[in-house]
């Protein structure tokens, strides 16, 4: 993995949310659409040996965020 991809990692990792979403920064209300890219790049370097134990765990909090919002957005649209 890249200094750049490590650096990028981390700050990932340091700025997701305690509900597991990301918003702009830390402590800022998290979207589905920064979520999800934060998801989808650690999940990229995940794919490599180097893949850190806290990018597992920030990508499943982040994904179980997403399945959270995506189950309330379904059920208010039933």
């Amino acid at each position: 993995m890249s200094d750049a991809v490590a650096r990028g990692s981390r700050w990932l990792v340091e700025t997701q949310n305690e509900d597991g979403g990301w918003g702009g920064s830390r402590g800022t209300p998290p979207s589905i659409e920064e979520t999800a890219l934060a998801v989808e790049a650690l999940a990229a370097t995940l794919a490599g040996a180097d893949g850190t134990r806290q990018a597992r765990s920030a990508v499943e909090r982040g994904a179980a965020w997403l399945d959270r919002k995506s189950t309330r957005l379904n059920s208010s649209h039933m």
